[in-house]
């Protein structure tokens, strides 16, 4: 199975990398250089990865400093004070490079998630180190703890862990580790904010959120994370199936639409605070912890703000103005409680109009200006021609008037049933 890695030797970063002993050659006899964690078991599973992560014996700043130069790219310090880290991208590639003195080897793998994570490729001798077995539980498609602190050292990691058993299709949690997730669950309140908020972007925006939502619900993390504390209980189970419906909406507008037309982020944020009590509330208590950036919550809310989609054309129209691009992610939200007959239909309309008039609706040409629309009238400035001004708008968007002749015909009518 390890004979799986060997290609990765002759890809240029990781090449250049194997190189590094030779130019510290005059300076240290000790520059040890590994690749380590997800590269090297996405590559066993014969996953594509692009990202590498590494770690050296020895003076990680002389070492990135060697590396930027003989790749022509700068680096960035991305590590605290007890783990030097630095951050080099080479067409669209990542390297993560790690200085693990004064640790072995073996010790800087014990401090790592979960086995499958914890193996390094030396490249010296192309030797595979693994003193955790996670070979082993790659094979067997099992997530076990590198040891019994690896999550209470991070309890980040509980979330993660949640993330790998949707990255990870066909892998099953080792209940020990089960164990070790859910005591940890409740120290998450103190990780920071902002890595939580990271991890759940990833997690929620895959297309299987569903199976981890599930690991979440399991693990006691949902709903409590969302509610901030124990107390209210969601039904996990509607949950998940609406997440599952919600997939199959994002991928029928996918179809439709493009890549990327639903922000699955957005839209699963949307159901989860949906099937909770006072969402509105939770979703801005979620956002005053700073859980959640500015924009989404705001994106949130306003498919929260809906109850159903539109059913008839002028309500249809006014709900792609109104969305404007975020109305793929409303539709899909909004569609995860239909049913796939009432969503073919409304669904299939909605991408019908927005094909066919998109433009139109969207970024309509005023027919009249408000100069104009004050001279028809002979009204002056104020809350009532704003009214009208506003009035006329909708009725164009809506399809109920498309020339300046009804325009005015529209005007004049309704200032007259003001009299």
């Amino acid at each position: 199975m390890a004979e799986r890695l060997r290609p990765l030797l002759e890809e240029p970063l990781v090449a250049a990398l194997g190189r590094l002993p030779a130019r510290f050659a005059d300076r240290s006899a000790d520059l040890e250089v590994s690749l380590v964690g997800g590269v090297l078991r996405d590559r066993l599973l014969g996953r594509g990865a692009r990202d590498v992560d590494a770690v050296v014996a020895v003076d990680g700043a002389a070492a990135v400093r060697e590396l930027s130069l003989a790749l022509g790219v700068r680096a960035i310090r991305i590590g605290g004070d007890r783990f030097a880290a630095y951050r080099l991208e080479v067409d669209g590639q990542r390297l993560d490079l790690w200085d693990r003195a004064p640790m072995s080897i073996e010790e800087d793998l014990r401090r790592r998630d979960f086995t499958v994570n914890s193996m390094a490729l030396r490249l010296r001798d192309f030797r595979l180190i693994d003193p955790f077995d996670g070979l082993a539980d790659l094979e067997r498609r099992r997530l076990r703890a590198t040891s019994d602190r690896s999550l209470a050292d991070d309890p980040l990691r509980v979330l993660r862990l949640a993330r790998f058993t949707v990255e990870l299709a066909g892998f099953a949690v080792e209940p020990r580790t089960l164990g070790l997730a859910r005591d940890s669950a409740a120290a998450l309140e103190r990780v920071a904010p902002e890595r939580i908020r990271e991890e759940l972007r990833v997690l929620l925006a895959a297309p299987d959120a569903a199976t981890g939502l599930a690991m979440l619900a399991e693990l006691g993390v949902y709903p409590a994370l969302w509610t901030g504390g124990p107390g209210a209980v969601a039904a996990d189970a509607a949950v998940r199936r609406r997440l599952e419906t919600l997939e199959r909406r994002t991928a029928d507008l996918a179809a439709a639409l493009g890549p990327g037309a639903v922000d699955r982020f957005v839209a699963s944020q949307a159901v989860l605070f949906a099937e909770l009590p006072a969402p509105t509330d939770r979703l801005r208590d979620f956002h005053r912890r700073r859980l959640i950036s500015n924009r989404e919550a705001r994106q949130v809310e306003a498919l929260l703000g809906r109850a159903e989609l539109p059913a008839d054309d002028p309500g249809r129209r006014w709900f792609l103005h109104r969305a404007g691009d975020l109305w793929p992610s409303l539709a899909a939200y909004l569609g995860s409680s239909l049913s796939d007959d009432a969503w073919s239909a409304a669904g299939a309309a909605l991408v019908e109009l927005a094909r066919l008039e998109g433009a139109a609706i969207f970024a309509p040409r005023p027919l009249l200006d408000g100069h104009e629309i004050a001279e028809i009238l002979g009204l002056a400035p104020g809350p009532r021609l704003g009214e009208l001004a506003a009035g006329l708008r909708r009725a164009q968007i809506e399809g109920r008037v498309a020339s300046r002749e009804a325009a005015v015909d529209w005007l004049e009518r309704a200032a007259a049933s003001d009299a």
